[in-house]
This record gives structure tokens, sequence and C-alpha cells, in this order.
């Protein structure tokens, strides 16, 4: 029974652990009312998801979201992409993402990179 847990444990570690890459840019407010949460304020750290990503289950999700760049031109505020990053909740699907897998808010956005455009994050689940 114990060999089970592990493997059970090790499993979610290792789903938890993996990263993906997505198309971002932001959104500004005013952030209430969410298709998730309705009139519920859940803070300024938040994310709307594209086609791509979206599901009826995506609601209340966590993502880790941070700009990661081997090369200078990528606008990150921390081109080590290791130490920077935000913590989003997911509060919707977008009505109209524009070609983008996410829509950050202003401040999570900006708190990644100092680009004016969409570019690629990556990205990984938490919950």
């Amino acid at each position: 029974m114990k060999e089970v847990i592990f493997v059970i444990t090790m499993l979610l570690c290792l789903k938890l652990a993996t990263s993906d890459t997505a198309q971002a840019f932001y959104y500004t407010g005013p952030y209430v009312p969410s298709y998730c949460f309705n009139t519920q304020q859940n803070g300024e750290k938040i994310v709307k998801l594209g086609n791509r990503l979206w599901n009826e289950h995506s609601c209340g999700n966590v993502y880790k979201v941070w700009c990661k760049s081997d090369v200078t031109s990528q606008p990150c505020t921390d081109p080590r992409g290791t130490t920077f990053g935000e913590i989003v909740e997911v509060v919707g699907p977008c009505d109209d993402c524009n070609g983008v897998d996410m829509l950050l808010s202003q401040s999570a956005f900006f708190n990644i990179t100092t680009s004016t455009v969409p570019f690629e994050i990556t990205y990984s689940r938490l919950l």
C-alpha cells in the first residue's frame, strides 16, 4: 500500500512539474464580474484562457506563468526566467483572445515582461 501511495505521489509531482508554452497578452479591468466567479473579487493576479487551454473544468485553476528566454531580445524582467513569475487564477474564457492562449491581468503581465505586444510565456498548472 505504501508503494502505491508513493507512486501516485510521484506521478502527481511529475504532472505538476511539467511546463508548456503559450502566447500571452494582457487585459485591463474592470476584472469583475467574471465568468467563473460572477461578482466575487479574486484580486488582480488573474488570467482568462483561450480556446486551446479552456475547458469546462478550468474555473479556479491556478497557474504559474513566467517569461523565460535564452536570448536578450525577449522582453523579460528576469532573462533567466527562474526567479520571477506570477501565480494567477483562471477567472474565465476570453471572448476575444486575438490569437493568444492567455490574457493575463495587466499587473501580472507587466510583472513578468516589459513587452507591449503578445509574446511567448512558459506556464505550469499548479492546481
